[in-house]
């Protein structure tokens, strides 16, 4: 249990410490949202000023740019201009401007410098649509980077003119490079920027250039970079923004901004935390250090003022302890104090006093009870306030008592008559429930014999069951065996038939043979004597396709026989097949029918088991009802001696 003085301090001590402790919370709070919407607009008004300035670089360069497609002179298109003054008047202001090359490009794409293509460029295309456009960043294979800027060649320097071809100049790409890295907002700060797939095309390490850093690539293969893989996505997308993120165990923040007119590119501006936030937590930490020290010093003071309070009322709870224990006889403490401390003294002195006079009143009357006397005067004064209902109370139990031995005098004898007639009757049932135990226990053996009758006839049941079961599965497989050899006499009814086809064919052919042997013959007749050798060898062949064309004949009349042999056998197995068939509708019918008579036995069975059981509940139920109606008579008879000495114990008591 928690003392008082625990309380006092605990309340005293959670107030002022919540209160310190909210105020410096608030505080550092304010102090860490300030630096971060100071850190949140600074990389913003930064990251602002460096699109600008990119916006502004770009704008100049593309500038000169379409500067070059206003000569009359790289759109002559009437030879007055040669081709060589076309080149040393691109490459002059290819030179003034910076650039690295350019290209007098034909409105086919092809460049009239070195016949590179650029119909594909975006630049190109976008220059012949009359725009004047920065090309997506190039990394060459060399390592070395390049921007395109494309611009359209107007037909005689006139804007609004026909397009006679496109101006494309190069720049050196590490100027984007050089340009973010004068861009640190803090020490350890840097920029960059990545184009419309995400790929970093300017940064203070170049190697993340040449090499096509992709963060947005990069985390969906390594968990540790979603986070400013979110960021960079919505840079792509062409949003302004601020968020922080984690690279490389170390927070940082980022803010970024789209660069226009570049197709896509964005420029962010980031930098760690910790090179912002060390004022911060240098005064959060200050805060709670004095929030500590505040919370101490009022500890300390609600202690000392929780001591002066708990410590009288400690003393005071414990004599009230020692009270509820039961000691009335040991002193009150003094308490010297003025405030409430000593009237909570003086009051448990007056409420031992009155407590003492109470006991010893109730102590008196309780003992009369305790002697049968009823009806003995206690001391009223000693009760006051409250305590009267104790009195009212006192005088109440002892009428309520009075009349209740009256009561149970005149119940005990209603009970010793009627503990006669009980006994009597308990005598009868006794007899009653032995016979009907005895009858009991008779049908019960009946019951137990039709029992085992029909568990018999079940366990036969199910012998039939199974042997059903295995004439069917016999039968179905003789079944299926007939099946098999009619399928069979099918197959050979269909071979027989190509047989006589075959057959029919040989004898078309004995009998073109002979007819070639007759021309043969008739040949050789007109050959004279050199057609004799001829003419035997004729005869040869028509004698052989005689004896095939026999032979066919022969073979025909045997399988038109094996044919009628097999249809009679075909006709014969499907007879027996569907025999068999209604052999199998037998069966199962029969298969069915012992089924049921199974299930039948089992759940008369189940039945008579039921029966059974609860004839052995009836002959529990009996029987215990045959011992307790002899219990009941034995007990009948002790009541009616107990109701005698109740009678003569009530006689001894004084009643009001």
């Amino acid at each position: 249990m928690k003392t008082l003085r625990a309380k006092i301090i605990s309340v005293m001590v959670a107030l002022l410490a919540a209160s310190v402790i909210i105020t410096g919370a608030i505080s550092a709070y304010l102090g860490y949202r300030g630096t971060q919407n100071t850190l949140e607009q600074s990389l913003a008004q930064m990251s602002k000023m460096a699109v600008e300035r990119l916006e502004w670089q770009l704008y100049a360069y593309k500038g000169l740019v379409a500067e070059m497609g206003l000569v009359k002179q790289l759109s002559d298109n009437e030879n007055t201009t040669t081709m060589a003054t076309k080149i040393r008047l691109l490459q002059a202001r290819v030179e003034n401007g910076g650039f690295l090359d350019g290209h007098l490009v034909t409105v086919v794409g092809r460049s009239l410098m070195d016949e590179t293509d650029f119909s594909e460029n975006a630049c190109f295309k976008a220059a012949l649509k009359g725009e004047t456009t920065v090309s997506d960043f190039i990394v060459n294979e060399d390592g070395s980077t390049r921007i395109l800027f494309g611009a359209p060649l107007w037909q005689h320097g006139q804007r609004g003119l026909k397009v006679a071809g496109v101006i494309i100049a190069s720049m050196d790409g590490d100027i984007l490079s050089q340009l973010v890295e004068g861009l640190q907002v803090s020490e350890n700060g840097s920029a960059y920027i990545i184009n419309q797939e995400g790929n970093v095309i300017a940064h203070k390490n170049r190697a993340l250039v040449t090499g096509r850093s992709n963060t947005i690539k990069d985390a969906k293969t390594d968990p540790a970079q979603a986070d400013l893989a979110a960021l960079e996505q919505q840079m792509v997308k062409g949003l302004s923004g601020f968020g922080s993120y984690v690279y490389g165990g170390e927070s940082k923040v980022l803010s970024f901004a789209p660069i226009s007119e570049t197709g896509g590119w964005s420029l962010a501006v980031t930098a760690p935390q910790a090179d912002f936030m060390e004022q911060t937590w240098r005064g959060i930490y200050i805060t709670i250090g004095l929030v500590a020290l505040m919370v101490a010093v009022g500890a300390a003071a609600a202690v000392a003022t929780a001591n002066r309070i708990s410590r009288p009322v400690t003393a005071c709870a414990k004599r009230l302890a020692l009270v509820a224990e039961g000691d009335l006889q040991s002193p009150v403490p003094q308490v010297k104090s003025k405030d409430e401390t000593r009237m909570l003294a003086e009051a448990t002195d007056t409420i031992l006093t009155g407590v003492r006079e109470i006991i010893a009143d109730m102590n008196a009357r309780l003992d009369g009870m305790a002697g049968g006397d009823f009806g003995a005067a206690g001391l009223g004064a000693a009760y006051r306030g409250d305590f009267q209902r104790l009195a009212r109370s006192m005088e109440r139990i002892a009428q309520t008592l009075s009349n209740t031995i009256r009561q149970i005098i005149q119940s005990a004898e209603q009970v010793a008559s009627g503990a006669g007639q009980v006994s009597d009757g308990a005598q009868s049932l006794s007899q009653g429930a032995a016979e009907q135990a005895g009858t009991v226990e008779e049908l019960f053996a009946s019951v137990n014999s039709i029992s085992e009758q029909v568990r018999k006839n079940a366990q036969n049941a199910d012998e039939a069951k199974q042997l059903a079961g295995q004439a069917q599965a016999q039968v179905l497989e003789g079944n299926a065996k007939m099946a098999e050899m009619t399928q069979a006499m099918a197959e050979i009814r269909a071979s027989s038939g190509e047989i006589g086809k075959i057959i029919k064919t040989i004898e078309d052919i004995a009998f073109q043979t002979n007819i070639l042997a007759l021309n043969a013959a008739v040949e050789a007749a007109r050959a004279g004597e050199a057609g004799k050798g001829f003419a035997v060898v004729a005869d040869e062949v028509r004698n052989l396709a005689s004896k095939s064309a026999e032979a066919a004949s022969n073979t025909t009349s045997l399988i038109e026989d094996s044919i009628a042999s097999v249809e009679r056998g075909a006709g014969i197995a499907e007879g027996t097949a569907q025999s068999l068939d209604a052999v199998v509708q037998g069966v199962k019918k029969l298969a069915a029918t012992v089924d049921q008579i199974t299930e039948a036995s089992r759940e008369q069975a189940e039945a008579v088991s039921q029966v059974s059981l609860g004839m052995e509940q009836i002959s529990a139920v009996v029987q215990t009802n045959s011992a307790t109606a002899q219990e009941s008579a034995a007990a009948s008879e002790e009541l009616s001696s107990q109701a005698s000495l109740l009678q003569d114990m009530m006689r001894e008591f004084h009643l009001v």
